[in-house]
Formats: structure tokens, C-alpha cells, sequence
């Protein structure tokens, strides 16, 4: 929440430091000031006879002196010029990576809410994975019936993610994560679902520090893939809301994993082996802090 924030005070702070560093090499520049000085202080002066000779070097000597100021105050202001360009392109650098970082904390919020709210047609949009099928759809396909094929796609899949998992006998999917009253959610089938778990409009969240760049391996050192990873803590006030680790467990804090693509934004599923892909919204339950609580009868 707070990036936003943080980031403007820090373009500024840059922004003013540059222009110090400006004004600090045209002080720099301009003792030559003092040669100037000495150059009017050769000319001759009115009521003193000189010589033509004399004049005349002394007019040599003045042009000489200018020149010379003139090719120091050239470089100075060349110099100058170098170094407002390149704090310029390291200000753009510097704003585009902030651009991105909000862009991205962005995405998790949407996602978040779309969540609470049921939005499962936001939700696809905000998946990688459906952004590439609507493509793919639209590559192989005149552009006449792109609207009827991607209405169809929609209505498809939010049937399919708008599934309620405790109304499907439990051996159809895998026991990989815990739901609401001790029901077995696979977090990737039922992702939904399990996000509406995490995430109960009761819930407290919070987007933690900056986006982070995160490689994803099978195994160490061999393949995977490279993701934006964002945290979120989240906490439960309500016990009636809060999602049961176990009959005995209910969770008071947790901090959930947001993955995203780094090229398209948007929440990614990676593989992390031959056979089986994750979905990047997952809990991380080294942050769990839970109750103890005494199992219904």
C-alpha cells in the first residue's frame, strides 16, 4: 500500500539533488570571472598615450584571453549538458521501474478484490495463462468472430473456477492445502476458492515492501523460471472467517505469494517439475501464526 508512497519523495529527492550537482559545477565554471578581470585590467586607459604597438597587443592579448575564456566556458557548459542528460536517463530509468513496481502491486490489488467480490471475469483477465488462450484464440480466428469466441470462453471458464470445491465429493482432488472447515482444497484446481479462503472480506491485507525477482527451480541449479514475486500479509480478526489449518487450528496471520509474469504483469502458473505446474497465489506457511481451538462435536 504504502509504495506509492515512498517512491514520489525519492523521484524528487533525485530530482533536487541533480539540480544541486548543476549549480555546484557552474560555481565551478566561473572563477573565470577573475580572467576577465585581468584581461579589462590590460586595456589602456583614456587620457594615457600609447603607442599603436602597444595598443595593438594589448588588443591581441585581450582577444587571446577571451578566446581562452570563451573555450573554458564552452567545456564547462558541455560538461554540464553530459551530466543533466545522463541524470535525466537515470531519473527515466528510475521512473519506469517505479511505473512497474505500482503497475505490478497493482495487479495484486485488483486480484485481491476481484477475489472478495466474486469477479471471476476481472480474475481472468488478470491471469496470464487466460491472456494467452484469449490470443491464441484470436490468432487462429477472423477477427468477425473474435466477440463470439472470447463471450464463449468467459462463460466456459468462470463455470469452471466458480466451482465450489465442497460440493464435489472430496476424492476428486488432490489434498494439497486446507479450506474452510477442514476441507482438502487443491490450490490450483480450486484456485478461487482457495483465494476466497485466504482472503474473506473480513481479512485485514497489506501489501509488503517492493516486488521482488525470484527464480523457481525444479531442483537446485537446474531448470525453472523467473518470476515477480510480491507479499502480502494478511490477518484474520474474525475467528468466523478466519480459515482452519486443521479441526484444532485457526489462523490468526499468514503471508500469502503473489507470482507474477515479468514481461505481461499478471498472475503467472509455472512448472515446478515435468508433471505438475503451480499456481502463483500460494500461502507461505512458514508465516502462519494460528490458535489452538477445540474441535465442534
Amino acid at each position: 500500500m504504502s509504495l506509492e508512497v515512498t517512491l514520489e519523495p525519492e523521484i524528487a529527492f533525485r530530482s533536487q539533488r541533480a539540480a544541486l550537482n548543476g549549480g555546484l559545477l557552474l560555481a565551478l565554471c566561473f572563477p573565470v570571472s577573475e580572467t576577465f578581470g585581468q584581461t579589462a585590467g590590460s586595456m589602456p586607459t583614456f587620457g594615457t598615450a600609447t603607442p599603436k604597438s602597444s595598443i595593438a597587443r594589448s588588443l591581441a592579448a585581450k582577444q587571446a584571453g577571451q578566446s581562452s575564456v570563451d573555450r573554458w566556458v564552452s567545456a564547462c557548459l558541455l560538461l554540464l549538458l553530459f551530466v543533466f542528460a545522463a541524470g535525466c536517463k537515470q531519473g527515466r530509468g528510475n521512473d519506469q521501474d517505479a511505473v512497474r513496481a505500482s503497475t505490478e502491486s497493482d495487479t495484486v490489488r485488483k486480484y485481491i478484490q476481484a477475489i472478495q467480490r466474486e469477479d471471476f471475469k476481472t480474475l481472468i483477465d488478470l491471469d496470464d495463462e487466460h491472456k494467452k488462450a484469449i490470443s491464441k484464440l484470436k490468432a487462429e480466428n477472423p477477427q468477425s468472430l473474435w466477440s463470439k469466441l472470447v463471450t464463449a470462453y468467459y462463460d466456459d471458464q468462470i463455470k469452471i473456477i466458480s466451482v465450489d470445491p465442497r460440493s464435489v465429493p472430496a476424492g476428486l482432488f488432490g489434498a494439497l492445502d486446507v479450506g474452510r472447515n477442514g476441507t482438502l482444497v487443491d490450490p490450483n484446481k480450486y484456485w478461487v476458492f482457495y483465494g476466497r479462503q485466504l482472503f474473506p472480506l473480513s481479512s485485514k491485507w497489506a501489501i509488503e515492501g517492493a516486488p521482488k525477482t525470484v527464480r523457481k527451480e525444479w531442483y537446485e541449479g537446474g531448470p525453472g523460471t523467473t518470476v515477480t514475486a510480491i507479499y502480502v500479509n494478511v490477518d484474520y480478526p474474525s475467528s468466523q472467517d478466519a480459515p482452519l489449518l486443521s479441526e484444532t487450528r485457526r489462523l490468526k496471520h499468514t503471508v500469502v505469494e503473489f507470482d507474477l509474469d515479468p514481461d505481461s504483469q499478471l498472475i503467472t502458473t509455472y512448472s515446478v517439475n515435468p508433471v505438475h505446474r503451480v499456481r502463483g497465489v500460494h500461502r507461505l506457511p512458514q508465516g502462519d501464526v494460528y490458535e489452538d481451538i477445540t474441535p465442534n462435536k
